[in-house]
């Protein structure tokens, strides 16, 4: 009988620890599923932060090369403003009254003169 009792007991114990092996073998296979799963996300992530620094890149050289274009077109009409102005100094002193008539504060505005008349004409008439 007692010989009968450790049978048993190595029969029990035998199971036991088959239950015990299966359920390691079932953790370690959960435990690679879950690595292989966090691997994969951290994957993804950075590709999806990759897409984002490329996207964030040519947006900003495309802001730069819109603003070139800006300013080239600035100079441009900056250059015929100034073409169109030369010579002109009876349009200038139009713009020059016009904006003294339309200013909002008032303004005193010393001319220097010469003989009794402004510089300005005192230059344009000795040529």
């Amino acid at each position: 009988m007692k010989w009968q009792l450790t049978v048993y007991k190595r029969k029990a114990m035998s199971e036991k620890s088959e239950k015990v092996r299966r359920a390691g073998e079932l953790y370690s296979v959960v435990e690679t599923q879950e690595g292989q799963a966090a691997l994969k996300k951290a994957e993804q992530t950075k590709l999806i932060m990759l897409e984002d620094a490329k996207a964030k890149k040519e947006s900003a050289t495309l802001l730069g090369q819109a603003e070139i274009e800006r300013a080239k077109g600035a100079a441009e009409a900056n250059r015929i403003i100034g073409e169109s102005l030369k010579n002109n100094e009876a349009y200038l002193r139009y713009l020059w009254i016009n904006g003294l008539q339309e200013g909002a504060t008032p303004q005193v505005i010393y001319v220097p003169t010469e003989g009794g008349m402004p510089i300005l004409e005192a230059n344009r008439l000795s040529r």
